[in-house]
C-alpha cells in the first residue's frame, strides 16, 4: 500500500490518540479523590467550583491534581470559554507553578475573554514574566497601576523584583 493511501487513515487515529492521552480519565481522578468526591465536585456550580474553598481549591497543596480537575470539570460540564475563563487562568497558574510555561501561557491566553482592562493587564504581565519579557511586564504593571488593582499590582511587582526566578518562587516571594 502506498503512503498516500495510508495518510487519510493515520491522521484521524493520530489525533484521537493525542486527545485521549492529554485528557486524564475520570478513573484516574477518582483514584486520587474517590468517586463521591469526584461526583460532588463535578456537580458544583461553576463559580463555586472555581472560587469556593470546597471546590478545586480544597486541593491547593496539590497543583498537579488541580491541573487535572479543572479541565475535567470544564469537559464534564461542557463549559464555553466565557464561563470557564477563570478556570483556564487557574489551570495556567498550576502549569506555571510546575514550570510548564508553554502550557501555562496557552491556558492564560484563554482567560482574556471578557476581561476588564485591569484583568487583561494582569494576565499580560503574568505572561510577560513567563516569556521573560521585562519591557512587556513593565508596560502591564504601569497600566495595572492606572486601574488601581492593588492585589494584582503586588503580584506583578513580585514578578519584576524576582524576574530571574521561577514563577513559583516569584509568586510566593515576600517582596
Amino acid at each position: 500500500m502506498k503512503i498516500k493511501t495510508l495518510i487519510p487513515l493515520i491522521i484521524p487515529l493520530f489525533f484521537v490518540c493525542i486527545l485521549s492521552c492529554n485528557r486524564i480519565s475520570k478513573e484516574g481522578i477518582t483514584e486520587a479523590i474517590g468517586t463521591d468526591e469526584y461526583s460532588r465536585l463535578m456537580a458544583m456550580a461553576a463559580d463555586d467550583f472555581d472560587q469556593a474553598s470546597n471546590g478545586f481549591r480544597k486541593y491547593s497543596d496539590d497543583y498537579h491534581l488541580i491541573s487535572l480537575l479543572i479541565p475535567e470539570y470544564i469537559a464534564v460540564n461542557n463549559l464555553p470559554l466565557e464561563k470557564s475563563r477563570n478556570m483556564h487562568w487557574h489551570m495556567g497558574q498550576m502549569h506555571a507553578f510546575y514550570n510548564n510555561y508553554d502550557e501555562a501561557i496557552a491556558e492564560m491566553n484563554q482567560s482574556f475573554v471578557g476581561g476588564t482592562v485591569s484583568w487583561s493587564s494582569y494576565v499580560s504581565g503574568s505572561i510577560a514574566f513567563l516569556e521573560h519579557d521585562k519591557e512587556k511586564l513593565l508596560e502591564s504593571l504601569i497600566t495595572l497601576k492606572e486601574q488601581e488593582n492593588q492585589m494584582n499590582i503586588e503580584i506583578l511587582e513580585k514578578f519584576l523584583n524576582n524576574f530571574d526566578k521561577t514563577y513559583n518562587e516569584a509568586y510566593n516571594s515576600s517582596q
